[in-house]
């Protein structure tokens, strides 16, 4: 899908992904095969939880280092390779900020407890460290000069400065029904692949939780609640939903 340029047969492509990606877990959920996943090991889900660190982590590296050179939607290996060869590139502005980041979420974590004002602090550990850093960007007006040395073409500096978001449209998206002819059969197997991919790392990270907290979760609910949110995604322009591992202290 990444690969896809056009933006809107992107867009409709991934909405006909999470609508496959619903229907699969929600017959899947009927059919209780919910149960099969009670065969995978604690070993199994830990290599999968280890596996998933890394590849999130490599992901995340050109963004980290501010390497806009590294191409979008190759593999584990590739990505190192490029980001390896492509180091000597690296936005200082980008790399500082990346490490203030880091730095800020570890003290807090690191002497949460100590004092009461660094318990509540730490609670908002990650809000504050986007909080500080985008006052940093905002006060140096990187995403102003950036913009600047893009309208008149200069491609020898900017990359020195920070890639923003811009204004984020306000409202829900408008309810839209994915393609149901157009490429639709194409993206069956994909969905499929997609749907087993989504709960079984959903369920990993959920597990992961209930072993360290102590308690059970229910695997059947856990499948039926994401069908349920891809198929409802599907028709307000969302991508195939799952637990987000690089969201949670799994990663």
């Amino acid at each position: 899908v990444a690969r896809i340029p056009d933006l809107a047969e992107r867009t409709a492509v991934g909405c006909q992904l999470a609508l496959v990606t619903g229907v699969a877990m929600c017959v899947m959920a009927m059919l209780r095969l919910s149960f099969l996943v009670r065969f995978i090991s604690r070993p199994a889900l830990s290599g999968f939880v280890t596996g998933a660190a890394f590849v999130i982590v490599a992901s995340l590296m050109k963004d980290f280092f501010g390497l806009h050179q590294v191409p979008k939607g190759v593999n584990f290996f590739e990505n190192m390779y490029f980001v390896g060869t492509c180091l000597g590139m690296a936005s200082p502005t980008v790399t500082f900020l990346s490490f203030l980041t880091i730095a800020i979420i570890s003290i807090l974590a690191r002497y949460r407890g100590r004092h009461r004002i660094i318990e509540i602090v730490a609670g908002f550990k990650e809000l504050l460290a986007v909080i500080i850093t985008t006052l940093l960007t905002f006060s140096w007006s990187l995403h102003h000069r950036m913009e600047l040395l893009q309208s008149i073409g200069d491609d020898e500096g900017w990359e020195d400065f920070i890639p923003h978001v811009g204004v984020v449209p306000s409202g829900l998206p408008s309810f839209s029904l994915p393609p149901l002819t157009s490429g639709l059969p194409a993206v069956i197997p994909s969905g499929i692949m997609v749907a087993l991919m989504c709960y079984i790392s959903s369920y990993a990270a959920a597990k992961k939780f209930a072993i360290a907290d102590g308690y059970e979760i229910h695997a059947g609910t856990e499948l039926g609640v994401m069908g349920l949110a891809n198929l409802v995604g599907s028709v307000f322009g969302a991508f195939p939903v799952q637990g987000g591992l690089s969201r949670t202290s799994i990663s």
